[in-house]
């Protein structure tokens, strides 16, 4: 995540036993999967290259109990999230929220501590 409140920006990454873990590229990717329901549709609307793309749901299906996409191989827009998935996607944007909040609170504290 990245929150721009003026000159400060404010990102967001999870990290498990110290490894990054779950990060904006690969939330924009959920969220772009959400739409397009096609993996390579969606990373090449983010900027990002099928193959990067796959990489991304397999860490992210090592890392959670259930896998986070469902896969139709029959049809061409066969890709939906998993209840995982969704959850995943909702939690993050949701904690996203709340760091925006709270960053703008903080905004001119830390502006004071730095030279200009």
């Amino acid at each position: 995540m990245q929150e721009e409140t003026g000159k400060l920006n404010f990102r967001l990454r999870i990290d498990i036993e110290n490894e990054p873990a779950i990060g904006a590229g690969k939330i924009r990717l959920l969220d772009s999967l959400l739409r397009t329901k096609n993996i390579t549709i969606s990373a090449r609307q983010i900027g990002m290259s099928p193959n990067r793309a796959w990489l991304h749901i397999h860490q992210l299906n090592v890392l959670l109990k259930e896998p986070v996409l469902l896969v139709n191989k029959n049809i061409i827009n066969g890709v939906q999230l998993s209840s995982s998935g969704i959850k995943l996607l909702n939690l993050y944007h949701e904690l996203e929220s709340q760091i925006q909040l709270i960053s703008h609170s903080y905004e001119n504290e830390f502006l004071n501590l730095i030279k200009k």
